[in-house]
């Protein structure tokens, strides 16, 4: 039975990774602030870790080792501080992520974890003008962005000096349940689920979207070995919004 651990557990994209890493038979360390109020200690093959990877990362190496963490095979990192729209430009939030994330490789290292997987995020290349590859050079427009790139080039620095095999992994416009913030698609099937009629710019710009179960499905393939998944099928949002009403 392979075993990973994840940060970020409780998070959108964290719980449905979960789910199909269970249905894969793998044992899972899912590292959080707060175990989940149904969950508690060691259930099944899922083992809660509660630890802050901010202030106290070595409770977190202390935990993983008692429950027998040691020589897991992939460390998901999802974990991350103001993904909500209003925190995005917030300096003093997003530079919490950098001690998080260099702190979350120094985790792996300790526990003899032989994988690390980060996902970064569209956000890093919301100025290019075409389709994101991998020689693409960032182009953030929040701090948000600035921040995901800024965590890519120094946990990749420091998985290096600590020979940790490290993929870097670019996830485009996630949807879903159980995602509760307002990007285009959340935001228009509330509006028609509430029989009102949703506004819009010229939804011209260029963009993608990924159902949460095959971000999670992609993950689980990188993790396991497989280094390159994408689609590079962009449409304008307007394409995307008419396609909505079929579906509701």
């Amino acid at each position: 039975m392979m075993k990973v651990i994840i940060t970020g557990a409780n998070g959108f994209i964290g719980k449905h990774l979960i789910k199909k890493l269970l249905s894969e038979n793998m044992e899972i360390f899912a590292v959080v602030r707060t175990k989940p109020e149904t969950e508690a200690g060691c259930i099944g093959k899922i083992h809660w870790i509660e630890g802050d990877l901010y202030e106290d990362p070595g409770i977190v190496i202390e935990t993983l080792k008692e429950c027998g963490a040691e020589n897991a095979d992939c460390f998901y990192h999802l974990a991350w501080n103001g993904v909500a729209a209003c925190d995005k430009n917030d300096s003093k939030v997003q530079m919490t992520n950098i001690t998080i994330s260099m702190n979350a490789i120094s985790v792996c290292k300790n526990v003899y974890c032989k994988r690390f997987v980060y996902p970064g995020s569209v956000s890093e290349y919301a100025g290019l003008d075409g389709i994101i590859h991998e020689k693409s050079i960032p182009s953030p427009a929040d701090i948000y962005g600035a921040v995901k790139t800024a965590v890519r080039n120094l946990i990749t620095m420091k998985a290096i000096l600590e020979q940790i095999d490290i993929l870097n992994v670019i996830l485009c416009s996630i949807y879903g349940e159980g995602r509760c913030d307002d990007n285009v698609i959340s935001y228009t099937i509330k509006k028609l689920l509430r029989g009102e009629s949703p506004q819009y710019g010229n939804l011209q710009q260029m963009w993608d979207f990924l159902h949460v179960d095959d971000a999670a499905n992609a993950l689980f393939l990188i993790g396991s070995g497989i280094r390159e998944w994408g689609g590079g099928r962009s449409k304008n949002l307007y394409c995307w919004q008419r396609r909505l009403p079929a579906f509701i």
